[in-house]
């Protein structure tokens, strides 16, 4: 007998646990098989050839295992590919309110057994991934197969490898070059070599990061303070004096870095951290009152500090307090500036984490574990896990107030398709705080990875934080492990299921064969044992979503490191992306190239770049930015406003018919409505005596007559000269101008044409005589150079107030125009067409007068007048 147990010696567990499913409902499920109303086709139809009374027979069979396969949903164990065009039963929508269409687009592998393919949505995948995977079981293979899911859509990745492999790079170079994706790529390497021998300078060993040079200065000063060592007891002040000092230091130079004065890294930080230095940045006249303040609440709180003394009278005791303080920073700073300042020794980085994120770069982080001691690998960790975490933060917006598009809809990480971030090997670079990425993730558009193999280390070294990571990890992908603890983790989180179990077998007969007894009991027991998980072969896993288990040969991408087809293997040559590092030039910098060579094109550019020309530029762009932001709070609120209808048209909104039998009645109530001017003109006309004068069609359709200013002296008297008729479109006008020329005019003396003489028609002669007009001429002003600016850009006026505003501001752009066109005539030309084309851009505001209202009482008084008038002169 063997002292082992070997696998025929094994029971296997369909023989053990019992399936609690009926006789019947096994038959249904076996006929369920898709495959099957195919193969029963082929064989029927081979029958029936042979056998043509067999086609009924095999037609009833064949819709039996049509109903059955039909009868099933057609599902996947976890979601549908997207390419399906269905509604996927296993992707519920919020509140049961129905299942969302198939939209599987990330490939995790298929079903061991009956080799079902694994898809699941982008949705669900930032719930993020726990994988768990000891050395060799393809733990790595498996995540740089999970990034080609991302590349493959388009999508970036962040992926921090702590064992450093040069070969995740070239798999991660190949598939961008697969993807058209090798701009995108960069690459942080900290592998020093452990060799002092100096490198050619064209030679690269890894892009660099300029990590302070965007961002606020609350993110940049959070990321040195994430560096500091931790501090306990006594010693806690002077790690808060410590906060205080880089929280006072960052504001001035984020100041200065805006301005263009300097560029931060954290050699600047070092320096600008000396107390002499520090004083200097306080008496700096480029920083801002806020910053500066800044500056001088931390002198003052250092005893002894007086603001009045020189640096070098000083007490002894405010340096000695102050280098307390910055004691706390020097390993970190000397980190990054010394050992790594070919990564972050640079103003212009090719790495920038927010430019990662928002353009959806591949970022490959490589932290040799093996090279660095403990602390410092916490420390890049630190780093990498700080940058990370202000490159999630964009998710988070910047717009406060506005449409719901800019605050939530249009964020710059609102996708459907998540970024990837990748930790593979976490134990060694597990800091305090990483949970904040998988807790925070799903909100902010991100899917977090997460690989060891090594969990109960992680627990040892951080419990809180792995606890969390792993609780807010839905995926859990238990690749062969074969450590107790592990093991031990990963079969407690697969967790338990109720199964039915046989408890006894008995031997029987003269072959000894071996029969289950009919004592059967319910267990609860494990959804994975450590056998299940150490047996497994090389990529294969058991992926565990939403309490199941699915036994998985996990996706590959196929990519070797040698094969005949070039498109299957790696890369055979790779180099970093190199970007050229460009600064626009300060004023000193042009003056010193005036003094070695004055060139005139030196000298224009010096205008350009002197502190006046920036500070302009910058309040004519926050001046620019403010007017855009009114307009569009402006605009949106025009919207609410309309004009009231008054009239015919108010009438007929206040009584709407409400059915067509109603509109004679609306017509009779406009005729009868007192409320619009005609009306009124109509009904104070019938008051005043002129109903046959108003109604007299002739009237209104006779053209007024023009009188001349020097007409005859009274009636009958002058000459008798017809006046001359002007022609004009409405009638009523010209009625109405001619009671208005009456007020001036002597009762008798107008003249008017036979035919519309009425006064002939009771005996009264009113003819007279009446000189030819003769038109005035008006004599065209000059214009003035203010007069032809205003009406050219009367739309700037609130910008160009004066003609001082307006010849200065002119100057200026002919001068600027000139850097570029030598012709003056061409230059105001240009600045002329430019100041027009921004005319037409603005809106100037125009104050909207209100309507003159109808006055009753000067129509009636100016009718009755005229009716006393007439009666007079009869």
């Amino acid at each position: 007998m063997s002292s082992v147990i070997r696998k025929q010696d094994e029971i296997k567990q369909n023989k053990v646990i019992i399936d609690p499913r009926s006789f019947w409902a096994k038959i249904w499920d076996g006929l369920a098989l898709p495959w099957l109303p195919f193969a029963w086709g082929v064989t029927a139809s081979m029958i029936v050839l042979w056998w043509p009374g067999f086609i009924l027979v095999g037609f009833i069979i064949q819709l039996i295992l049509c109903f059955a396969v039909l009868s099933k949903p057609d599902v996947l164990p976890i979601h549908l590919p997207i390419e399906a065009n269905k509604v996927d039963k296993n992707d519920p929508k919020p509140a049961g309110s129905g299942f969302y269409n198939a939209r599987g687009s990330f490939y995790i592998g298929y079903v061991r057994e009956l080799r079902t393919e694994i898809w699941v949505n982008f949705k669900a995948l930032t719930q993020h991934f726990f994988i768990f995977g000891t050395t060799g079981a393809g733990k790595t293979e498996s995540i740089v197969s999970y990034i080609a899911n991302f590349l493959s859509v388009g999508s970036g990745v962040a992926f921090q490898d702590a064992k450093a492999a040069p070969k995740a790079m070239i798999q991660l170079a190949t598939l961008c070059r697969i993807f058209g994706r090798d701009d995108d790529f960069r690459v942080t390497n900290y592998i020093t070599g452990l060799s002092s021998e100096r490198r050619d300078p064209a030679e690269r060993v890894s892009n660099d990061a300029a990590i302070f040079a965007r961002g606020s200065a609350e993110s940049n000063t959070q990321l040195l303070v994430s560096l500091m060592p931790p501090s306990e007891g006594d010693n806690k002040i002077f790690a808060e004096r410590a906060i205080a000092l880089v929280s006072a230091e960052m504001p001035a130079l984020t100041d200065l870095r805006d301005l263009g004065k300097l560029q931060i890294d954290p050699g600047i930080i070092r320096r600008y951290m000396g107390f002499k230095q520090f004083m200097e940045l306080y008496r700096n006249n480029n920083i801002s009152k806020k910053s500066r303040d800044a500056l001088l609440g931390y002198l003052e709180s250092l005893p002894g500090y007086d603001d009045t003394k020189e640096i070098s009278q000083q007490p002894e005791e405010v340096t000695r307090q102050f280098g307390f303080a910055q004691a706390y920073f020097t390993r970190a700073l000397s980190s990054l500036s010394d050992t790594y300042g070919h990564i972050y020794l640079v103003g212009q980085g090719e790495i920038d984490y927010q430019d990662v994120v928002l353009n959806g770069r591949v970022l490959l982080t490589l932290l040799p574990s093996m090279e660095k001691s403990g602390d410092e690998l916490a420390n890049l960790g630190k780093i990498v896990l700080t940058a990370t975490k202000n490159a999630m933060v964009v998710g988070l917006g910047t717009v406060f107030e506005g449409s719901a598009d800019d605050i939530v809809h249009n964020l710059p990480t609102n996708s459907e398709i998540p970024f990837g971030i990748m930790n593979d090997e976490s134990a060694y670079m597990l800091v305090e705080g990483q949970e904040m990425a998988n807790a925070q993730g799903r909100g902010l558009g991100f899917a977090v990875f997460t690989g060891t193999q090594d969990a109960p280390g992680m627990l040892e070294k951080i419990s809180r934080t792995t606890k969390q990571i792993i609780s807010n990890s839905a995926f859990k992908q238990f690749m062969y492990l074969d450590d107790k603890e592990t093991t031990d983790l990963a079969v407690e989180l697969s967790g338990k299921a109720d199964v039915l179990v046989r408890n006894r077998y008995e031997v029987g007969g003269d072959l000894s064969n071996i029969y289950s007894s009919k004592d059967i009991s319910l267990e609860r027991r494990d959804r994975l044992d450590s056998t299940a998980i150490k047996s497994q072969g090389l990529g294969q896993a058991f992926i565990s979503y939403q309490g199941k288990i699915h036994p998985t040969q996990v996706f590959n991408h196929g990519i070797q490191e040698k094969h005949s087809d070039p498109r299957m293997c790696y890369l055979s040559h790779w180099y970093s992306v190199r970007m050229a590092k460009l600064r626009l030039p300060d004023e000193a910098m042009v003056k010193r190239l005036i003094a070695h060579d004055p060139r005139p094109e030196w000298s224009d550019l010096l205008l350009m770049v002197n502190d006046d020309s920036r500070a302009m530029l910058k309040e004519m762009t926050t001046y620019f930015s403010s007017m855009q932001t009114i307009n569009r709070i402006t605009d949106r609120f025009k919207i609410f406003e309309y004009e009231k209808p008054t009239g015919i048209l108010k009438t007929i909104c206040e009584n709407p018919p409400k059915a067509y039998t109603e509109t004679a009645q609306l017509y009779a109530l406009l005729l009868k409505s007192h409320e619009t001017e005609q009306t009124q003109l109509r009904n104070l006309g019938d008051q005043a005596g002129l109903d046959a004068a108003l109604n007299d069609p002739d009237i209104f359709n006779a053209p007024p007559v023009v009188f001349p200013d020097d007409a005859g002296d009274g009636a009958g008297s002058g000459d008798t000269t017809m006046p001359k008729v002007a022609q004009v479109d409405d009638p009523l006008a010209s009625f109405l101008s001619g009671l208005d020329a009456e007020d001036d005019a002597i009762p008798g003396t107008q003249a008017f044409p036979d035919e519309y003489d009425h006064w002939a028609q009771i005996g009264q002669d009113q003819t007279t005589e009446a000189s030819e007009p003769f038109p005035v001429e008006e004599n065209e002003l000059p214009k003035s150079a203010l007069a032809s600016a205003v009406e050219r850009n009367l739309i700037n006026m609130p910008w160009m107030a004066s003609t001082v505003d307006y010849t200065q501001t002119h100057r200026a752009l002919v001068e600027t125009e000139r850097f570029f066109n030598d012709d003056a005539a061409e230059a105001d030309k240009r600045v002329n067409e430019s100041l027009s084309l921004l005319g037409d851009s603005f809106e100037y505001p125009i104050t909207q007068m209100p309507k003159e209202k109808f006055e009753q009482t000067k129509i009636f008084d100016m009718l009755q007048s005229f009716r006393s008038s007439n009666l007079s002169d009869d």
